[in-house]
């Protein structure tokens, strides 16, 4: 195998940082982009390359490596002063604009709330897009520049669904707290273990060809009574306290439909390893209790 690099990825953390061990246990060369001097010794002893650069200052990408696949994992770091748009629009082009002219395929992790249906219907990746939230508008806003920028003609585009997984339980501390649990009735919650989720997204990178979009969801989608309740007897935690709200602060719909996952399924040959939630924190707590101390 050539020295070159061959994959980049912009956003190490929770989700990006396994998808560079599992492509470095392949033997693919992987790069870090990285703001801060800090981390990118971190990455490089895990063996990871690096290139120091802020996605906010175009100045800062040039000399970015060559890259057979981008993948743009960029969480919202609301310390930095940034506002979400610029981090997820202008800071996403930025580095398109900075990619050498070779380079490969782009991967953009979205979220599913860029759906705003309201009636627990299910939507796939046709379905109508009209967030109502400000982190849905924005990456929505993402998508549209990509697919309009002369990067976008065989880019990926992930909505995720909720992540989950080991060390990341969804309000795992207020259920074991007792605290009152916010719920609009029964409105569904759609998740994806990050085991699942990488899985996905390297298979996506993997796929030559047109642009397309994907829902990465397990495609079980639950009530959030139901997941509270279920979260509290795997923790052993006090039975779940509800209080039912009209309406989350920041939207006023847009939480309550059910997440179609059949493109990913049928066209990556992806079946999640835990196709229910269920599944997914039985093994995290299990994992958990082998790791307390006797």
């Amino acid at each position: 195998m050539t020295d070159t690099v061959q994959r980049l990825i912009v956003g190490c953390g929770y989700l990006g940082g396994r998808i560079a061990q599992r492509w470095r246990s392949r033997g693919d060369v992987v790069c870090v982009l990285t703001r801060s001097v800090d981390h990118s010794l971190q990455f490089q002893r895990q063996g990871l390359r690096t290139h120091v650069g802020d996605i906010l200052k175009a100045e800062t990408l040039t000399n970015l490596p060559t890259a057979e696949t981008v993948l743009f994992a960029v969480g919202h770091d609301r310390s930095s002063g940034a506002s979400i748009e610029s981090v997820y629009v202008d800071g996403f082009q930025n580095l398109l604009d900075a990619l050498p002219p070779s380079s490969g395929p782009v991967l953009y992790t979205s979220s599913t709330g860029v759906y705003a249906q309201e009636d627990g219907e299910w939507v796939d990746e046709d379905s109508i897009c009209e967030p109502d939230r400000e982190g849905g508008r924005v990456c929505l806003a993402a998508e549209k520049m990509l697919l309009a920028h002369r990067r976008g003609q065989d880019a990926k585009i992930l909505r995720l669904a909720g992540l989950y997984g080991p060390n990341r339980i969804p309000r795992s501390a207020d259920v074991v707290a007792g605290k009152p649990l916010p719920v609009t009735g029964n409105d569904y919650l759609n998740l994806i273990h990050v085991e699942d989720a990488t899985t996905v997204l390297l298979a996506a990178a993997d796929q030559s060809g047109v642009r397309r979009t994907y829902n990465v969801s397990d495609g079980s989608p639950t009530t959030r009574c139901a997941y509270f309740t279920a979260l509290a007897r795997l923790l052993r935690a006090p039975t779940p306290r509800f209080e039912i709200v009209e309406e989350w602060s920041e939207r006023k719909s847009g939480t309550n439909k059910r997440v179609c996952n059949d493109r990913m399924v049928r066209e990556l040959g992806v079946r999640p390893i835990y196709p229910t939630y269920q599944e997914g924190l039985a093994a995290i707590v299990s994992e958990m209790r082998r790791q307390e101390p006797n």
